[in-house]
């Protein structure tokens, strides 16, 4: 498969697991048991799920998800996994051995870092 072909794919795997969190609701939701509920399943149960799938399915090695640089797909993943959630999700992909060298790559990345740091803080 070719390797802008494998970077979409891998890209569209975290979407999936984007929209899968999205559609729990939780954004809108008043009930903060109800929320708390549903966050702890999502966190301890089914985020760890998807995360071993989407480990699993990646080409790449050394650091990136697919190929030899760094792309769109280890910065999906890197978002993913470092600037979605309001709680740390470590726990969820430490079993996961590419996703946590693809964190560690992209987050040394000086681009990446100017930008967390310099961007618009926004309620997202």
């Amino acid at each position: 498969m070719h390797l802008k072909a494998l970077v979409d794919a891998m890209a569209e795997h975290v979407r999936d697991i984007n929209e899968a969190y999205n559609r729990k609701g939780l954004f809108f939701m008043k009930d903060e048991d109800k929320k708390a509920e549903i966050k702890k399943t999502w966190y301890e149960e089914e985020l760890p799920t998807f995360l071993a799938k989407l480990d699993k399915a990646l080409p790449g090695s050394d650091g990136f998800a697919v190929g030899k640089k760094v792309s769109l797909a280890d910065v999906a993943i890197f978002k993913l996994l470092k600037d979605t959630y309001d709680a740390d999700v470590s726990k969820a992909f430490a079993s996961c051995p590419k996703l946590q060298e693809i964190v560690a790559n992209v987050e040394k990345n000086e681009g990446i870092q100017k930008w967390v740091k310099e961007r618009p803080k926004t309620f997202i």
